[in-house]
This record gives structure tokens, sequence and C-alpha cells, in this order.
């Protein structure tokens, strides 16, 4: 069995969330209509259906990998003050929870918190 045991991960719950700030971490649309990730730690486009869990899935098989251990992709947000990190980590561990109960033989998860 193969196992990916730190697969990045923002899922769509979480990039709902993003979408609604206008202070980092956030996504927007770009003027190219792409959407755009932007934090503390690092910027960069999101390619399209970086949310999917189907297409995530896909792309394990094409790479041979059987299991995934899902863990925050690094956007600061553990290190922002409680009050603010809490939404945001509660819309992730809401969502790698979801992922796993649907996908049992596929995923795992580790929870964010905040430090």
């Amino acid at each position: 069995m193969t196992i990916d045991m730190h697969h990045h991960w923002i899922g769509e719950e979480l990039a709902a969330v993003l979408r609604t700030r206008s202070e980092m971490p956030r996504i927007y649309p770009r003027d190219d209509g792409r959407e755009h990730l932007d934090s503390p730690i690092a910027g960069f486009p999101l390619s399209k259906g970086f949310a999917s869990v189907e297409k995530r899935i896909k792309e394990m098989d094409e790479g041979g990998v059987d299991r995934a251990v899902l863990s925050m992709i690094n956007l600061g947000i553990e290190n922002m003050p409680t009050e603010q990190a809490l939404p945001l980590l509660r819309a992730y561990n809401d969502g790698v929870s979801r992922i796993c109960a649907q996908h049992p033989d596929r995923f795992s998860a580790f929870c964010a918190v905040p430090f």
C-alpha cells in the first residue's frame, strides 16, 4: 500500500471562507479569471478544481497512491490570533472530517489547531 503522509489540502470549506476575506490569507479572482491564493507564507495561482475530492482521487490513482493523509497547506493560519484563526481552522477541520467520513478507505487527516 502506498501512503502519501503529507498531502497538502485546502478543501472547499476553507476555500469558501478564504474567498470572503480581504486580508491574508485569502483567495481572490485575478484579472485573468483564475483564483489566486494570497498568504503571508506564499502566494500562487490555484489550479482549476484544486478543492475537488474527485480530482484528487483521480490524481492519486494515476500516481499509484492508495491513501493520503491530508494536512492543511501552510497559510500561517495557526499563527494568527486565536479568535481570527478559529473560524478558518474549523472550516478546514470540518472539511477534512467530511472527506475522511465519505472516503474512509482513501483519506486520513491531520487536524489543524491554533498555536
